[in-house]
């Protein structure tokens, strides 16, 4: 899963690529635990995922408006 994130992304992102692998298979039910995630096998709550976001998305730059120039 971690190759797969990394993907065209430099090879430094390494170590969050893994963390953000097991921290998601963490969330993921399988069958061991008779469907249920290991967070809440562990815990007895449903795990909340909607924090969680794309890996390596597409992030700018905020340039406040005073520095800008005509076309940027």
């Amino acid at each position: 899963m971690a190759r797969c994130m990394l993907g065209n992304l430099l090879s430094f992102l390494w170590a969050e690529a893994m963390n953000t692998t097991i921290y998601t298979l963490n969330m993921y039910p399988i069958k061991l635990v008779e469907g249920k995630a290991l967070y809440e096998a562990w815990t007895g709550k449903k795990p909340n995922i909607t924090h969680l976001r794309l890996f390596g998305y597409d992030a700018y730059a905020f340039i406040i408006f005073k520095k800008r120039k005509k076309l940027d």
